[in-house]
């Protein structure tokens, strides 16, 4: 099976999951790997910008060109690098005759059923303001929290203006905003953007990458592109290499984190 990866949105964030998706594949030879696909368009009209009304440039037509591109090339299955553009998801699946993964989908599930409610959400306005997170949610009825409107634009100044633009960490707004929702109440903190997932390197998750405690912090991530990079890796016949067991993962944990990853 051949996996078709829609990227670009933003580059950086793509070849994470790239690097990601290498990692996790217990593989001795290249054939043991994924073979995939890739489009990396960065040109692709920025999604919040649409959604919130401050551009009139839509993403949907270089998505769904990407995703014809892909399967015209033989990609069997496909899956979109960007929680905002899920917004276009449903544009996009009846352009082209292909499966396409939903990433915030996957990631709410996993929370779902692990226990992880409330949970919060750190994401772009773009994601908010379409429910990219909010109507998956409804269905399983898993609650989810949100920072307020003014830690909610800060956090999108760090997405923007620190991940996306290579400036570098620390992202001050984005490590308030899970604080004070883990003080809220949150059982755990979904990083909703992909560019999120870069600030925590696997080294530093100490366990389980898909569900971590980093060192200093008191918030339990959550984090959607481990979850996709490893469902790929299965649902294209290959072996996940798991970072630790089961076990060490949860020992790995702060004490008052492990009970929100019981299963």
């Amino acid at each position: 099976m051949v996996l078709g990866v829609i990227g670009g949105c933003g580059p950086a964030a793509g070849v994470w999951f790239l690097n990601r998706l290498v990692a996790l594949t217990e593989a001795a030879t290249d054939r043991e790997h994924v073979d995939l696909l890739y489009t990396g368009r960065a040109s692709t009209p920025d999604r919040t910008a649409y959604l919130t009304g401050k551009s009139e440039a839509s993403p949907a037509r270089s998505l769904t060109e990407d995703a014809r591109s892909l399967a015209a090339g033989g990609a069997d299955v496909l899956v979109l690098l960007c929680h905002t553009a899920h917004a276009f998801l449903p544009e996009i699946r009846a352009s082209v005759p292909r499966p396409i993964l939903n990433m915030p989908g996957l990631a709410l599930a996993y929370a779902w059923r692990h226990g992880l409610a409330p949970l919060g959400v750190l994401c772009t306005e773009g994601s908010c303001i379409a429910g990219v997170f909010t109507h998956t949610a409804r269905r399983l009825g898993l609650p989810l929290r949100y920072p307020d409107a003014a830690s909610r634009a800060e956090v999108e100044q760090d997405i923007y203006r620190q991940i996306k633009a290579g400036a570098g960490t620390p992202c001050l707004a984005v490590e308030r905003a899970a604080r004070a929702l883990t003080d809220g109440g949150c059982r755990a903190v979904l990083l909703g953007c992909t560019e999120l997932s870069m600030l925590y390197p696997p080294s530093s998750r100490g366990g389980d990458s898909r569900l971590f405690s980093p060192p200093g912090e008191r918030c339990l991530y959550l984090d959607p592109v481990e979850i996709l990079a490893r469902c790929c890796i299965r649902l294209c016949g290959k072996k996940v290499k798991e970072e630790s067991s089961d076990a060490a993962a949860y020992a790995s944990l702060r004490p008052s984190c492990r009970e929100t990853a019981t299963v």
